[in-house]
């Protein structure tokens, strides 16, 4: 499951990355810092567990990217060619919550799978968890990043704009997790459909209405797009099953003593 979660976050990534410098320098300058950011890495933890014909066996051997994974992506694509400013807010959930989470997750991924530490201090196999360009340190470069957004002159709907893709990439990430969660058994797993992703598109004045919603503890607006989904929904294979609670590795975000129960 782990070199499955890893192989569809290179698919995503290798998208945005790609979307990203065609359009960042033109579009979003300042927050432009492919040296820091870019995820390469997950290439190196792939061929570490699946040796030099990685690109191959993850297609035809483990058949991905996911569905959720395309889905991730055909949405990167679309924001790219109608409004690519729009890929601040793709990358402001992908980053920041590598930055954020990152340590938490590669220290649990590292005790499961029994690694250990190179001579250089990293963890061969999961070094997507790793950046080291950010000399600065990772809180450091968070409130930078948010400095550098605050200071964009942007119009009030476009920053609801914003606002409102993050929460599609927030449950747009998640449903990649809740595959995982689905395939590795959980009980109550589903994937959610991709129209309760795309349904973020509101504008902000719309979800100031909801004013019984639970606060996001992630600071997006509206509905908490990692709030336990009520009720019933499909899973992959149609069947309908009780919704679960947040995928991991999500929970670790902002519920961490859940998140090691749940391991």
């Amino acid at each position: 499951l782990y070199i499955q979660l890893i192989a569809n976050l290179y698919f995503v990534y290798e998208c945005l990355e790609d979307e990203i410098e065609k359009y960042a320098m033109d579009t979003f300058p300042t927050l432009h810092e492919p040296k820091k950011l870019n995820r390469k890495a997950s290439q190196q933890d792939l061929e570490f567990f699946l040796g030099s014909d990685w690109k191959r066996k993850v297609t035809e051997e483990l058949g991905l990217p996911s569905r959720a994974t395309i889905d991730y992506v055909h949405r990167i694509r679309k924001v790219a060619e109608s409004d690519p400013i729009l890929l601040l807010s793709h990358s402001y959930t992908r980053y920041l919550g590598d930055l954020s989470g990152g340590k938490v997750l590669q220290r649990v991924a590292k005790k499961a799978l029994n690694l250990k530490k190179s001579s250089d201090g990293g963890v061969d196999g999961l070094r997507f968890y790793e950046f080291p360009h950010i000399v600065e340190g990772a809180k450091a470069f968070k409130n930078h990043y948010r400095e550098s957004l605050d200071q964009m002159s942007l119009s009030a709907w476009k920053s609801n704009r914003l606002v409102s893709e993050a929460n599609v990439a927030f449950v747009l990430n998640m449903r990649i997790f809740e595959e995982l969660d689905y395939f590795a058994g959980v009980e109550g797993a589903v994937v959610r459909p991709l129209e309760d992703a795309l349904a973020y598109l509101v504008d902000l004045e719309d979800t100031e209405t909801n004013q019984d919603d639970e606060k996001c503890p992630f600071g997006f607006v509206g509905t908490n797009p990692h709030k336990p989904v009520q009720g019933t929904k499909e899973s992959i294979d149609g069947k309908l099953d009780n919704a679960g609670r947040c995928p991991w590795p999500f929970i670790f975000l902002h519920d961490p003593m859940t998140g090691v129960r749940d391991w």
